[in-house]
């Protein structure tokens, strides 16, 4: 089960995924719904111990973040591995995300943006 942490800094909305990544968890789809109507909507996803990477493999991993585009969301992967982001090279997706290699760069983004 994944597990889903909110925070707000400023008038962006931080969603931050971790343990696993499940585009279609209905807690999650209630939280993007709910904050859709107003501000910048950003999700974060923990990649250090996800276990849909381990259990279903890389591909199903990209397919559950390029699900969540739909919601026109910005998604930043952190704590990626230096295979693993070749691997988003390699499929050419890295385009559609934010790579940080931690929780303090990925503020930093998002405190500049």
């Amino acid at each position: 089960m994944q597990r889903i942490i909110t925070e707000k800094i400023g008038e962006k909305v931080i969603i931050v995924l971790q343990q696993d990544l499940d585009a279609s968890d209905q807690r999650l789809l209630r939280r993007l719904q709910g904050t859709r109507q107003g501000g910048q909507v950003n999700i974060w996803v923990d990649c250090a111990s996800l276990k849909c990477i381990k259990s279903l493999g890389f591909c199903h991993f990209v397919n559950q973040l390029l699900l969540l585009k739909v919601y026109e969301v910005n998604i930043t992967l952190l704590n990626l591995s230096r295979q693993q982001r070749q691997i988003l090279q390699l499929l050419r997706v890295e385009p559609f995300f934010s790579v940080v290699p931690d929780f303090e760069e990925a503020y930093h983004l998002v405190q500049a943006s």
